[in-house]
């Protein structure tokens, strides 16, 4: 019984530091901040030795507390089907991926990501225990990158003038930001009246670095997260009134009803809108990259060109595809598309699934389940931005951790329902 409890402890430890390293490379990376833009394809580099030292030895330590723990990985693994089907099927990937060897480097930092998650929460419970982590990070990275943009020139974009502090990009930065509020927001409604101030605090700070980071993707993932809280939270009131799925369901169509008779009665209100927020129609220019990128997805539809087989600079098909997209993109603009171009359309139908089941246990779940927020906000950034699956992004390394986290309370509920039926 002592040598269990030591492991259990030894295994908690681990899981523990090892994640709180992890998310401190994923916040602050692991190269130098204030980076100039990349305007040369010759600057473009696919390998990264620290990257290669340090989620190595994270993934080690990760399958140490697994291999611990792993009668509970493998009900973990049962519960949530989808995500390792999605995996294996990436892995298989790499046999017709014209680089297996790139594309086997960018599958292991996700896998990474599914491995330092699972182990943390299955040594953390619940799941929602594992946000001090998150606050720990937050709390380093959100104050630097203010005073970093107030006196270091190179952590605002020269062409842009928009706010990108210690991260890559302003979108990066937006991201960061938008993840921040959310984390602060829900720490703020509990605790000591010191611990709601310090909150707030953190959450005007990161509110200010998301206006300032100027990522509308993230500005407006933000509001349509706040519209649907509200909604929710009406839902909740109408309840009362044995009609509260009759409200929500009222909302979404009137919503829809609304957005398809601008889009064919008054296209024009379109158009004035994304130029309020400085865009255009075109989403500056990524409609065209969609439409290219399709053409690619088509040639390899059922079972894509390999996982992270496509943005690799020695693919000719890449050189080509920059001879008309001067601004060198190394995304689709759009993870769906991407997914789809890389796994096909049966890792795309993985992704789907994964994504109907986790709503349908959430539901199931009979309780709050925090982290839904970031599994929303990670899924409409990724309309924009390739987030999902992508080494070392932020949002994406937040989907497969909430995905997770989902599962894990699930299994957790079930092991204390058969212990109070055995002590009942």
């Amino acid at each position: 019984m002592l040598k269990k409890a030591d492991n259990r402890s030894l295994s908690r430890s681990i899981a523990r530091y090892s994640f709180i390293i992890y998310l401190f490379f994923i916040f602050f990376g692991t190269s130098l901040p204030f980076k100039e833009k990349i305007t040369e394809v010759g600057e473009k580099q696919t390998v990264n030795v620290v990257n290669q030292f340090v989620f190595t030895t994270l993934f080690l330590s990760s399958c140490f507390c697994l291999y611990l723990k792993r009668r509970e990985f493998i009900v973990l693994l049962r519960k949530e089907k989808y995500l390792t089907v999605f995996l294996v099927w990436c892995l298989l990937s790499l046999m017709w991926s014209d680089f297996p060897l790139v594309s086997f480097k960018r599958l292991f930092q996700v896998v990474t990501a599914f491995t330092v998650s699972s182990a943390v929460l299955l040594n953390e419970r619940p799941s929602e225990e594992i946000s001090s982590c998150f606050r720990i990070i937050l709390y380093l990275f959100i104050p630097l990158s203010f005073i970093s943009i107030l006196f270091v020139h190179g952590a605002i974009d020269p062409t842009t003038l928009a706010w990108r502090g210690l991260a890559q990009s302003k979108n990066h930065l937006g991201q960061i930001s938008l993840v921040s509020i959310i984390i602060w927001y829900h720490t703020m409604r509990k605790g000591s009246v010191i611990s709601k101030l310090m909150s707030a605090f953190m959450l005007i700070i990161s509110l200010v670095l998301l206006l300032g980071s100027e990522s509308a993707t993230s500005i407006s993932t933000l509001a349509f997260l706040v519209i649907f809280a509200v909604v929710l939270k009406l839902d909740e009131k109408f309840r009362s009134l044995t009609m509260g799925g009759s409200f929500l369901v009222l909302v979404i169509v009137a919503s829809l009803a609304i957005t398809i008779s601008i889009f064919f009665l008054g296209p024009e209100v379109i158009g004035s809108l994304f130029k309020y927020f400085g865009k255009d129609v075109t989403f500056t220019g990524r409609t065209d990259l969609w439409s290219s990128i399709f053409g690619e997805a088509k040639g390899h539809l059922l079972i894509g060109c390999g996982f992270a087989g496509f943005w690799v600079i020695d693919n000719p098909d890449l050189i080509t595809l920059y001879k008309d997209f001067i601004w060198l993109p190394n995304q689709a603009h759009n993870g769906y598309l991407d997914i789809l171009n890389e796994t096909g359309l049966v890792g795309l139908s993985l992704f789907i699934l994964m994504v109907v089941t986790y709503f349908t246990h959430a539901v199931r779940l009979n309780k709050s389940h925090f982290w839904k927020w970031f599994i929303i906000a990670a899924l409409i950034i990724n309309c924009q931005e390739t987030t999902l699956f992508r080494q070392n992004i932020l949002t994406g390394v937040m989907f497969i951790f909430c995905y997770l986290a989902l599962y894990a309370d699930l299994f957790n509920n079930i092991k204390e329902k058969e212990v109070a039926a055995i002590n009942g």
